[in-house]
């Protein structure tokens, strides 16, 4: 299928039934440019200018309509169209009448300009009261949606409906038509499908906010949250990341994996997620380490992100996080000191940052299960648990608990009973699980078995949104930095695995099964 909906930035506007002019409009703003529009059209037709003819059409109009409806006779044609206008158009408190005249002009002068510029503003009139929420980008969609109308209509319509009204000359019309049309059992309703289909060719921060405002028509207007879970089953991921501020910050995400499969060596490399951007884009080096240096290859990765073109002009503070395989999850990276050459300082000091784990980044078999947990981070009442105390000894027995035990109910966090040290720690064996289970938030005291001080203290870090427990934990370490103080934010671990950042992922390709519309609907 053809690319349709994006067409030049610079398509001529259409004179009368055209669509608005270079500025966002609100809903009294549109609707009252339509109904000038409408008396544009009206004063245009030339039938008009008969008597006999404007009696007919109002005979006509009273027949679709089902209702009586007076107009004085005024003395010129332009005033009676003026007149003709304002009512049909709401303009005395009764309901809009422009699909009706539409209808009534197609018996009186059918097929002409003015009738089918009349169906269009008909079309417009409406969707501008469903798609209330759109009415800041009303003219710069029309300028997106200038592909084939007929095309726009096949692919909203799954097929269905093969060609496009006649009034409809672009896949801006087919849009404002299809507003009118239900969705068909189970589905998503036709002008939704082309507003997904539209965010994903625009792609960045425009296409995400195109699907979040449809997914938000869903849920306040349409008052269906059914329905917003089908748009979320149909998006592609990139769409249904969260929109960030012009301030947001920027996330450097460093690796640290095995050299060459050495039990010696680990190579340290790193990546940008920038705001906007789905996918993180590689660094220019990377750094080899035994497990003693790894502070000192750290700091220098940590200095040639900040080195970036155009890092300086970026407003938004530097994230950190920081990828392990699971036998160094317990590693001291809060106490790494960062900054050389010159004076240095503690890493937790200069940067917010979690710990990740690179065996969940890496093995797809997990990452189904993984962003089903994450989707639920957000969402009221979402469940955090302290594992409980596992005596017997490690082996498949244990393992099969521990996973039964996550698998029990949808938790997306869990605080380990102790630091994840060895392999035959209880620790070790809960993040083992953890991870496995999909669970995306971990957290752990790196020095002590987790006891009733440190539960108290993490219940207060999580509660009342767990979504914040990263910034909390960033905050009090500063603080408590800044006053020389010991506290259990000091040893405090968090891993925080957000699978829409992830450089191991393998690249996007045309029908991956992630993207049901997939290329072959651009």
């Amino acid at each position: 299928m053809e690319r349709i909906l994006i067409g030049a930035l610079g398509a001529a506007q259409r004179g009368v039934g055209g669509g608005g002019g270079a500025v966002p409009e609100e809903l009294d703003v549109i609707h009252s440019r339509i109904r000038d529009d409408v008396v544009r059209a009206l004063s245009a037709i030339q039938v008009l200018a008969h008597q006999a003819a404007r009696i007919l059409l109002l005979d006509v109009l009273r027949d679709e309509a089902g209702r009586s409806l007076e107009l004085v006779e005024t003395p010129t044609t332009r005033l009676w169209c003026l007149s003709l206008g304002r009512t049909c158009t709401q303009h005395f408190g009764g309901p809009c009448l422009l699909p009706e005249l539409a209808r009534a002009l197609d018996q009186v002068d059918p097929g002409s300009y003015q009738t089918l510029a009349v169906h269009r503003l008909a079309d417009e009139w409406n969707a501008a009261g469903a798609l209330v929420l759109f009415g800041r980008k009303w003219a710069w969609l029309q300028e997106k949606l200038s592909g084939d109308a007929t095309d726009a209509v096949r692919f909203a319509t799954e097929e269905r409906v093969t060609a496009a009204p006649l009034h409809c000359d672009s896949a801006w019309d087919a849009l404002l038509h299809l507003v009118g049309h239900t969705a068909p059992p189970g589905g998503v309703p036709p002008w939704m499908l082309l507003m997904v289909r539209l965010g994903k060719e625009l792609g960045g921060a425009d296409g995400r906010e195109l699907f979040a405002l449809t997914r938000k028509t869903a849920l306040e207007k349409e008052q269906s949250p059914e329905l917003a879970a089908r748009l979320d089953a149909l998006a592609p991921r990139v769409l249904r990341t969260a929109h960030v501020p012009s301030q947001a910050s920027d996330y450097l995400i460093i690796g640290v994996t095995h050299e060459d499969r050495s039990v010696e060596t680990y190579r340290v490399s790193y990546w940008l997620q920038l705001p906007g951007d789905p996918e993180p884009i590689p660094g220019r080096g990377h750094r080899t380490a035994d497990r003693e240096h790894l502070e000192i290859a750290v700091d220098e990765v940590v200095s040639l992100a900040e080195e970036e073109e155009g890092a300086g002009q970026r407003r938004g503070e530097l994230q950190l996080e920081i990828v392990l395989p699971l036998e160094l999850l317990n590693l001291d990276v809060h106490g790494w000191f960062v900054g050389r050459p010159g004076p240095q300082a503690e890493l937790a000091a200069h940067y917010p940052f979690v710990v990740r784990s690179l065996d969940r980044l890496r093995n797809h078999s997990w990452h189904r299960v993984w962003r089903q947990r994450w989707d639920q981070l957000e969402e009221p009442g979402s469940k955090h648990k302290f594992m409980d105390p596992v005596d017997f000894p490690p082996g498949t027995g244990d393992l099969t608990r521990l996973v039964a035990q996550l698998k029990e109910e949808p938790y997306v966090a869990v605080v380990l009973s102790g630091p994840p040290e060895h392999e035959r720690s209880r620790g070790w064996r809960e993040a083992e699980a953890a991870l496995r289970t999909g669970t995306p938030v971990l957290v752990w005291h790196r020095t002590e078995e987790t006891n009733e001080e440190i539960r108290r203290y993490v219940r207060r870090l999580i509660r009342p949104r767990l979504a914040e427990l990263p910034t909390k934990v960033t905050v009090a370490r500063r603080r408590h930095l800044a006053q020389a103080q010991d506290s259990p934010s000091r040893h405090l671990a968090v891993l925080w695995d957000d699978p829409d950042r992830n450089p191991y992922a393998p690249p996007r390709t045309p029908f991956a099964p992630d993207d049901p519309l997939g290329s072959g609907a651009l």
